[in-house]
This record gives structure tokens, C-alpha cells and sequence, in this order.
């Protein structure tokens, strides 16, 4: 049986949360596996994009307990053949922690008060109650 193509999330952990020891979790039994890389760069492999979403909101709820709010930029990459893209594709994502735990289809960044957008670049600006834009 061919392996079926997976989909990707992809984003930096702040630093705010702390350095994770890099690894790979055990997969889960519908598929996903969350691999960390040194410096924080997270990957999660799953079968649909709901089923990445579902798999790491435990993992970021628990590594974002008691913590600042913050918002991740982070990356979907898409299998060829899924949702009308011959190509497969990419889509920019923000996920927002200690704030209700949610994820926004953009990677321009969200504005809340007092916290920390985090790109794949590396690249940080601080945002409060709007300024900064």
C-alpha cells in the first residue's frame, strides 16, 4: 500500500514558551506526528489539516500553560490533489495561545494586546494595543 500524502504544519515556538528538547512524538493512532527540531521549529504531519489542528492543540495547550498570550505564525503545506490544487500548496496560518486557543487562515499576524508575533523567519515584533503598524 502506497503512503498516502500528508499535510504539514510548520511554525517556530516562541521563545517566551521556552526551548523544547528537540525529538519526535510517538505517532498518534489516526496518523499525526509532531516532530521538534533544535531552536523550536515545530513539524506536524498528519492525513487532513483538521486532523493536524486537532493534534497539536493538546501539545501547545500544554506548552503554553501559564504563559503569556502569544501568536504564532505558521505554515500549511498541502499535498497535491486537495482542495482543487493540482500542485498542492501553501497557506499562511496564525495560531493564538492563552487568548482561547484558536487558528486564523493568514500569516499577516494578528493584533493583540501586549504580545509577541513570531514568523518562520525569525523575525519578532512586539504589539501593543496597536502600535507598531
Amino acid at each position: 500500500m502506497a503512503d498516502r500524502p500528508q499535510f504539514r504544519l510548520v511554525f517556530m515556538l516562541p521563545r517566551t514558551l521556552g526551548l523544547l528538547a528537540p525529538g519526535t512524538h510517538p505517532p498518534s493512532a489516526d496518523g499525526c506526528v509532531i516532530a521538534i527540531e533544535s531552536q523550536g521549529l515545530v513539524t506536524v504531519r498528519g492525513p487532513s489539516r483538521r486532523q493536524i489542528f486537532d493534534h497539536v492543540t493538546p501539545f501547545l495547550r500544554r506548552v503554553a500553560r501559564g504563559r503569556p498570550p502569544c501568536a504564532i505564525t505558521a505554515v500549511v503545506i498541502t499535498p497535491s490533489g486537495y482542495y482543487g490544487r493540482p500542485y498542492g500548496g501553501r497557506d499562511g496560518w496564525t495560531i493564538m495561545l492563552n487568548a482561547e486557543l484558536a487558528f486564523a487562515p493568514t500569516g499577516v499576524g494578528v493584533e493583540m494586546p501586549s504580545v509577541s508575533i513570531f514568523s518562520p523567519s525569525n523575525e519578532v515584533e512586539k504589539i501593543a494595543m496597536g502600535e507598531g503598524r
